[in-house]
């Protein structure tokens, strides 16, 4: 009875992230596998059963649609997820080699074990299961997330059935209990210090949320502040949305920065503009790091400082085919701010003009090597708008 609360979480999950799909298929499989078992052992009496999980997925299903779009949110979410999508990190498969692996590794591989050396009797319909998550994890690293929930669930008793064969600890019992003295001890230290470690790393996050300034140009964007730029910037992927927070109009008569593309891809921009910015961001790179769209045309990875015509480039050092183009466009475009993170460009026309109202003097240009560490306090937001206000009023009272 209680699966009758899967439409309620449906619908709540429905409006709060398209990961809903995922759910929804594990909750299909799982009603479906239930029902083959069903079928296999009582045949025909199984009918009321399989009927009524039918029904559980049916109005599961329909509860997705009490959202603002209706079925439109369902369409333009397949179409969303049909064209792949590899340039955002947690879509590709994972880096077995990347030590923040590790742990779905070791998940991973302790489960297969318990499949083999836990006496334990399986469940058909968990096994499925946890073996399409683990199909889906490896293929998508997004997935790991429900593969070790499933395993939260369904591991512990093979795992104590494992522990047990090999004469770690005795079936029911607790696993301190069952150890040797020297082992006991390793054991009750070993789960102190982890506590210890997870709670003093808890404690610190939560006194003060960081910005680490080796990831995220904190000076740079004090700087835009200081020169009180607006207009239109094209800024690198992972710091689009960073700097709609920081320079964003706040309403549609009010001055700030608009930015050409930021991390919410395919909800708010067509694949053209995102082909335009990768093109101009990662390079001519392979469909195993980036998806390009069949109708985006030729490779151009100047093609985003025509369209639109941008004011303003943010770009990252650390990505060269896009400090590659804007060095091979010197002519046009001028270096207005650089320090060992970040580069600032502006157009020639504005800001190395100086009959522009947007003309930036060489005095005020910052172009450094400047290392970029430590950490800012969240939401390490630059007094932006406060400080265009304060112009506006002053410009109003003139």
């Amino acid at each position: 009875r209680r699966l009758w609360l899967a439409p309620l979480l449906m619908m709540v999950w429905t409006n709060s992230h398209g990961g809903f799909l995922a759910g929804y298929c594990v909750l299909l499989a799982y009603l479906g596998l239930r029902s083959i078992e069903a079928i296999s052992r009582i045949g025909r009496m199984a009918d009321g059963l399989t009927l009524r999980f039918m029904q559980m997925g049916f109005v599961t299903g329909l509860a997705t649609f009490i959202n603002p779009y209706g079925l439109e949110f369902h369409r333009w979410l397949f179409l969303d997820l049909k064209a792949p999508r590899p340039e955002i990190v947690e879509w590709r498969s994972p880096d077995f080699f990347d030590p923040q692996n590790a742990p779905f590794l070791v998940l991973a591989s302790l489960w297969l074990a318990t499949l083999v050396i836990s006496r334990k009797p399986k469940d058909f319909t968990q096994i499925v299961i946890l073996g399409l998550l683990l199909w889906q994890s490896l293929v998508h690293l997004r997935h790991i997330a429900f593969f070790a929930i499933a395993l939260g669930f369904w591991l512990p008793p093979h795992l104590e059935s494992l522990l047990a064969r090999f004469k770690i600890s005795q079936p029911g019992d607790a696993l301190d209990n069952s150890l040797s003295p020297p082992l006991r001890w390793l054991f009750r230290t070993g789960v102190a210090a982890a506590c210890l470690a997870c709670g003093g790393q808890l404690a610190w996050q939560s006194r003060q949320v960081q910005v680490e300034k080796t990831s995220y140009p904190v000076a740079a964007f004090d700087y835009i502040a200081q020169q009180r730029f607006t207009g239109r910037m094209v800024c690198t992927f992972n710091w689009a949305q960073y700097a709609l927070a920081a320079f964003g109009p706040q309403s549609a008569t009010e001055p700030g920065i608009l930015v050409h593309v930021d991390g919410r891809c395919r909800t708010s921009y067509s694949q053209q503009m995102l082909d335009e910015h990768f093109d101009f961001v990662m390079g001519d790179v392979g469909p195993e790091m980036r998806y390009r769209g069949p109708d985006s045309g030729p490779f151009q990875p100047d093609k985003v400082l025509q369209t639109g015509q941008p004011d303003l480039v943010l770009i990252s050092r650390q990505q060269l085919p896009s400090v590659t183009v804007m060095e091979a466009h010197q002519d046009s475009w001028v270096l207005l701010y650089q320090d060992s993170l970040a580069q600032l460009w502006g157009r020639a026309t504005e800001y190395n003009n100086p009959a522009s109202p947007q003309f930036v003097p060489p005095s005020r240009r910052q172009i450094t090597e400047e290392p970029q560490f430590g950490l800012a306090a969240w939401p390490a937001l630059p007094n932006y708008h406060r400080t265009l206000e304060t112009d506006t009023r002053l410009v109003a009272e003139k």
